[in-house]
């Protein structure tokens, strides 16, 4: 994340869907709760809230890139 990006406290953040991920652009992870701003250094605090309440899964998916290798 690039320090001068302007970052707002309930911002969603996305998927980017950069760098041939396996994931898709837009899919919903979170909401920005904190932003520190970062004047003159090289990194930042931001934290996100996910959006959904990950206490109530009953289903996930696990997805891996590459290739398994026999075992």
């Amino acid at each position: 994340m690039d320090p001068a990006a302007d970052v707002s406290v309930l911002e969603l953040v996305v998927t980017s869907g950069l760098n041939d991920s396996v994931f898709p652009p837009g899919i919903p992870l979170g909401r920005v709760a904190v932003a520190d701003p970062a004047p003159g250094r090289l990194e930042r605090r931001v934290e996100v809230r996910p959006v959904s309440d990950l206490a109530q899964l009953r289903l996930v998916s696990v997805l891996r890139t590459g290739t398994l290798m026999p075992s």
